[in-house]
């Protein structure tokens, strides 16, 4: 195969890239709104990068606020590797602040 005919493998249509990807067409489409893929327009059909595909959806790894343990987050915006160290970290957060406050007083 000419390497040409290897970089023109590499963009195919949404569907297409769904289908070979694993993922589904609209979050491809979220993806290529959201500038994580590169795609380009032609006509009304977006031809999909399919290497930029590969790396689209990144884990987010992370330190947990509480016990610091490293963790991978499902979300950006996460801060705590479980729900038992998000409690903790807020009930001593909270302790904290209501003995400095009965310490003013």
């Amino acid at each position: 195969m000419k390497e040409s005919q290897r970089e023109v493998d590499r963009w195919v249509t949404t569907a297409v890239a769904a289908e070979r990807s694993g993922f589904k067409v609209r979050t491809i489409r979220r993806y290529i709104r959201k500038g994580r893929v590169s795609a380009v327009m032609r006509g009304r059909v977006y031809l999909v990068n399919l290497s930029s595909l590969a790396h689209a959806k990144k884990p987010y790894h992370k330190r947990c606020l509480n016990c610091g343990k490293a963790f991978r987050a499902a979300r950006v915006n996460q801060k705590f590797c479980k729900d038992r160290c998000r409690i903790l970290y807020h009930n001593r957060k909270y302790r904290k602040k209501k003995r400095i406050m009965d310490k003013a007083e």
